[in-house]
């Protein structure tokens, strides 16, 4: 939610999945990729309720003024080259808890809006808008801009609902080793760190619909749907993961959910860190159905 990282990362996983959709569309081929997001928080530690200048808290993380405004100078450049336009200079540290439990909101089944609509707009609150992303009535303006219904969204965050739900998703995303973000987690079981480029995630989901589409073929030979993965009865996540968003091709007509059974190693990042392109290692994660990329 506040790791540039991910609203950067989120333009190029759109961009190569919009190519491999094409590719898709162009053979005439039916391949669905579904995506979700989950949370991750990088401090968790921050006051609920308090917001500060974003330039202060980066001062302090990173050894003062001017490697804070490199690092902002350096990530608002990277920005403007997928079409985002960064104030950080306006940008507003807050805990991320209330925020998350909106695109946990917007996840359920009778939500009135998509989550990725959601999440995109509450990432350009932080980035462009200098909002505080803690603050519940920002949270509810914010919701409402994209379909919710204000007083109900205020109401949802004066409660406890969805709060459990949320830190459980921060538990599992714990538990399968996750400690930095943006991270993609694909079918559940390949872990793909940082901002990679559109083509390497281009490449990742050629992989999956190649597989997808073997597996229908297999199934219409046996005259049966094929297995697919399912995840545990516990809360779905995505680490977002979650980015920290993930995508799984599932059937449609002629293709049907699939991956690779390539196992993979990753190097294990520092905790809470946000990070940007960098060598691709997934990893195989051993829970089933879940996903990882959020901030």
């Amino acid at each position: 939610m506040v790791c540039p990282w991910c609203y950067i990362g989120k333009r190029k996983f759109a961009s190569g999945l919009a190519q491999v959709e094409a590719e898709l569309a162009g053979a005439g081929l039916d391949v669905d990729f579904d995506v979700s997001y989950h949370p991750y928080q990088l401090d968790p530690t921050a006051a609920p309720g308090a917001a500060g200048p974003v330039i202060d808290a980066y001062a302090k993380k990173f050894g003062g003024p001017e490697r804070a405004a490199a690092i902002i100078a350096n990530v608002s450049e990277r920005a403007a080259e997928v079409g985002l336009e960064f104030r950080m200079d306006r940008a507003l540290r807050a805990n991320t808890l209330l925020a998350h439990r909106m695109i946990w909101f917007a996840a359920r089944p009778d939500s009135l809006v998509a989550q990725d609509a959601m999440k995109e707009r509450l990432l350009k609150a932080y980035f462009h808008d200098g909002l505080n992303i803690g603050d519940p009535d920002v949270l509810a303006d914010c919701a409402a801009e994209v379909g919710c219904d204000r007083d109900e969204v205020y109401e949802f965050l004066a409660s406890d609902n969805g709060t459990d739900e949320v830190r459980a998703e921060l538990e599992v995303a714990a538990d399968n080793g996750i400690t930095a973000v943006p991270t993609y987690v694909i079918n559940g079981r390949w872990a793909i760190p940082g901002a990679q480029e559109p083509e390497t995630f281009a490449q990742v989901l050629r992989k999956m619909a190649d597989q997808a589409l073997a597996d229908q073929a297999l199934a219409d030979q046996a005259g049966a749907e094929p297995a697919r993965c399912q995840p545990r009865p516990s809360p779905q996540h995505n680490a977002s993961c979650g980015p920290t968003a993930s995508r799984r091709p599932s059937g449609r007509g002629t293709s049907s959910s699939g991956s690779s059974r390539r196992d993979w190693s990753m190097r294990k990042p520092s905790p809470s860190t946000c990070r940007g392109t960098e060598t691709l290692l997934p990893r195989r994660i051993p829970t089933c159905g879940r996903a990882h990329s959020g901030s």
